[in-house]
């Protein structure tokens, strides 16, 4: 029972902020229907939350680490839905530019915006990337019975 409660005390934030937008997905239909709310202000607060989560998750893997090496995965491993968590925000914010008339002001904005995402796409890759080779590195360390880095 020990073991369980240090497990959620260390990554509770992360799995509730994992778990979270498939919720929303499953209760997506009839939360529209029954509350008649723009489904748009529930993914915007799904990806705050989710934000705020994940980085509170960030804070509690700095306590339960037990190296720089050990840290840095598991901050690299919470940035890849850290960024999905932004690109949602991205596409709620794209979705409130989207005008019914252009100008090259709103053309502008939403530009920027669409810019961002790509960006955030590309990091997302990048960091899955880093993700898998730090995970590699620790699974040879452990193997090997030696300290990462040492």
């Amino acid at each position: 029972m020990q073991r369980v409660t240090q497990i959620v005390r260390r990554f509770g934030s992360a799995i509730i902020a994992v778990l979270l937008p498939f919720l929303a997905l499953l209760i997506e239909r009839p939360m529209m229907s029954l509350l008649d709310i723009h489904y748009e202000i529930v993914r915007a607060v799904v990806s705050l939350a989710c934000i705020i989560l994940l980085i509170h998750s960030g804070f509690r893997q700095r306590e339960y680490s037990r190296s720089k090496w050990e840290f840095s995965f598991w901050i690299a491993l919470l940035g890849v839905p850290l960024l999905g968590a932004t690109w949602l925000g991205l596409n709620v914010i794209r979705s409130y530019l989207y005008p019914d008339y252009w100008t090259d002001s709103k053309v502008a904005r939403w530009e920027l915006v669409c810019t961002l995402q790509l960006w955030d796409q590309r990091a997302a890759v990048v960091l899955t990337g880093v993700v898998a080779v730090l995970s590699l590195w620790i699974l040879v360390s452990r193997a090997v019975k030696r300290p990462l880095g040492g």
